[in-house]
């Protein structure tokens, strides 16, 4: 994976309302990933339409810079990695087995999300700009932490061999009411990005895949995490369990398609995005959504 180019780099730090090159450190990286997280909108609108997904260099950032677009994991994570590399952070590519919204006895999951891992002097550090429910807002140590920092509500985790997992595998966990809940499990190899190729063609592809099959729309305000799942809208705050403080469900596509432009800043063309998304919207069934 190569790092963006000069021009590239300064129109993205435009998009995230960085106004300098900044220095590459653990709080320039903070910084970053919530800018981003509240300027660029996870949302998976191509895939529903069955558009073909590019992940090269020049079609994401056409699409997310040029266009103000969002997109899902292989697009924003593997962009957001291109610009850390050209502000000068060494970083990896890991792949994860989603486990957001998955029965915890279910079988193991496919391998479907994509994560940087950023080197720095203080050690290595999970970033991800591109999950899209519950995302954490700043870089995780990779190490098990036991329990959650009181600055966030996450926790990465070692599994067992029960588990049926690589040794290595780390868990990130969000806490909730009741308790841990998972949302994927890291693998513990590096990724090569050309081996990224057709998991994202899978993933954007295959009828069985989630992206294929419902809306998901996501990111913060700065203080709740706004999601949007077909019709189920929820607004749940970052820092309080993730317990939900505000819920909409909509059923109706032209309002669905407003909720999209208003609240979660997604840019529509009215010739080639508006009236193919409303007939789309309208396939969508509310209880379909497993979380």
């Amino acid at each position: 994976m190569d790092p963006l180019s000069p021009e590239q780099t300064s129109a993205y730090l435009t998009r995230l309302g960085v106004r300098e090159k900044p220095c590459a450190d653990f709080a320039t990286l903070c910084s970053l990933i919530e800018a981003h997280l509240q300027r660029v909108t996870f949302e998976n609108i191509d895939v529903l339409l069955h558009r073909m997904i590019e992940i090269d260099a020049d079609s994401l950032f056409d699409k997310i810079i040029g266009r103000g677009r969002g997109g899902y994991c292989f697009e924003l994570n593997s962009l957001f990695a291109r610009l850390l590399q050209a502000l000068g952070y060494r970083l990896r590519l890991r792949m994860a087995r989603v486990r957001w919204g998955v029965p915890l006895d279910a079988p193991l999951t496919l391998k479907q999300h994509l994560v940087p891992i950023v080197e720095l002097a203080e050690g290595e550090y999970l970033v991800d700009v591109g999950f899209g429910s519950a995302n954490p807002y700043l870089p995780l140590p990779l190490v098990e932490q036991g329990s959650s920092s009181a600055n966030h509500p996450y926790t990465l985790r070692s599994l067992g061999a029960e588990t049926d997992c690589e040794p290595g595998t780390l868990e990130l966990c969000i806490r909730g009411r009741d308790g841990w809940i998972p949302m994927y499990r890291i693998e513990p190899r590096d990724q090569r990005w050309r081996d990224c190729m057709p998991l994202n063609w899978y993933v954007s592809t295959h009828p069985q895949s989630i992206m294929r099959r419902m809306l998901l729309v996501g990111r913060t305000d700065g203080e709740a995490w706004l999601s949007l799942n077909n019709g189920r809208y929820r607004r749940r705050l970052r820092r309080a369990g993730y317990e939900a403080v505000e819920k909409r469900d909509i059923r109706d596509a032209e309002e669905l398609l407003a909720v999209l432009q208003n609240e979660f800043h997604v840019p529509l063309c009215p010739e080639n995005d508006v009236e193919l998304l409303k007939a789309r919207l309208a396939t969508l069934v509310l209880e379909d959504v497993p979380f």
